[in-house]
């Protein structure tokens, strides 16, 4: 079996919701051990909101793959205690709870760098830990909001609508959060010192809105449909078919642009691509050519022809082409309702951590955690008459 890239690195994870047990799992994915704590019996919020059933059981299995599960109530002087104790031989501490809720309970940073100057603090929030905004409640929708990307999901005076892919989450808080623990990592290994990562959620997507931020400059609309990449060009766009399908076009370079429109046999209308007042025009003709064909037809023309086109798939769609499955990214069958997502990472010599998929059940590997992580026979006994450990 392939040796991981983060095989010995130790993750205690503290998180709820989305950003942060979506961030552990890449981590758990790169092969670090997560063990991931929560107070007895209390569920995930996520999971509660799913209720029961497929959903429920696909998020469980695709977020908490590859972790260890221990209950412990560290609201209790004992259950802080034994997570200080945890900490002692944890390379990374990630937590998603609004600032300055587990330092009122003495689980802050400095108390986790007091027992371990190696350590690597990770916080996840919305705003970050300064500033106003701090201690506000909010989710993705927020972010979207407050960031400026939500006003370009606006469409003829309708609402803006938000995405089905949390991005504030997971851009602006997952991904970012993995980069920044792998860096400090990295930094460690140099100076020996463990730090605090501060994560801001709203700064993480505003740092990848790197293209609407160059629109801006040149005087562009903001609504949908508005930016060059959001349908003003004719080249990146999508277009309905004949059978009420659509398809999508990305051919911004001028080798493919040239090609798709000579397949198209429309090319009179490569001298306008580099005219933004032409897009109008040079957008309605190819609105009524591709209305002509079904997408299947559209399919067989233009495929693996370098012209960058696509069908718009439906989920469903999407698990039955192939791709996705052929590439290990989904686990089980999906019709069964029995498929988790697997890990995105892919290396020449390293391997990935376990991606066999299991219901998160809080507290199933408690005993078996914290004796590993040094925690006696005997502690572990008295914690559990407590009632602080299950």
């Amino acid at each position: 079996m392939k040796k991981t890239p983060l095989k010995g690195v130790t993750v205690l994870d503290m998180t709820r919701l989305l950003p942060g047990p979506y961030a552990t799992m890449l981590l758990a994915d790169l092969g670090a051990r997560v063990i991931h704590v929560a107070m007895p019996k209390m569920l995930d919020p996520l999971l509660h909101w799913l209720h029961r059933g497929a959903s429920k059981k696909f998020i469980s299995r695709s977020l908490y793959r590859g972790k260890e599960s221990a209950a412990i109530n560290f609201k209790r002087p004992s259950g802080r205690e034994l997570i200080l104790k945890l900490g002692r031989r944890a390379d990374v501490f990630v937590e998603g709870y609004r600032p300055g809720a587990l330092e009122k309970i003495g689980l802050g940073y400095r108390d986790l760098f007091r027992v371990n100057p190696r350590i690597i603090y990770c916080s996840i929030s919305g705003y970050g830990q300064q500033g106003p905004r701090r201690r506000w409640a909010s989710h993705d929708i927020n972010y979207l909001a407050l960031s400026g990307f939500l006003s370009f999901m606006n469409d003829h005076g309708r609402p803006p609508a938000p995405l089905p892919i949390q991005l504030g989450d997971l851009i602006g808080g997952s991904y970012a959060s993995v980069v920044s623990i792998l860096a400090a990592l990295w930094e460690r290994q140099r100076s020996g010192r463990g730090q605090y990562v501060d994560v801001s959620m709203l700064h993480g997507l505003m740092s990848a809105m790197v293209m609407p931020f160059a629109e801006m400059l040149q005087g562009r609309s903001f609504g949908r449909g508005g930016m060059a990449l959001t349908g003003q060009d004719p080249m990146y766009r999508t277009y309905a078919t004949a059978d009420g399908r659509y398809l999508a076009v990305g051919a911004v370079e001028s080798s493919s642009n040239h090609r798709l429109l000579e397949l198209l046999g429309r090319p009179q209308l490569i001298s306008g691509l580099e005219d933004p007042a032409q897009w109008p025009r040079i957008g309605l003709q190819l609105e009524d050519l591709f209305r002509t064909k079904t997408l299947r037809q559209w399919r067989r023309l233009l495929e693996n022809q370098e012209v960058c086109m696509s069908p718009v798939l439906t989920l469903k769609e999407a698990l039955r082409e192939g791709r996705v499955a052929s590439g290990g990214l989904v686990h089980g069958s999906i019709l069964p309702r029995q498929a988790w997502l697997g890990s995105p990472f892919r290396f020449s010599r390293s391997g990935v951590g376990s991606e066999q998929g299991r219901d998160l059940e809080i507290g199933a590997q408690t005993l078996k955690a914290l004796g590993s992580m040094g925690i006696s026979r005997t502690e572990l006994t008295a914690l559990r008459k407590q009632k602080v450990i299950i």
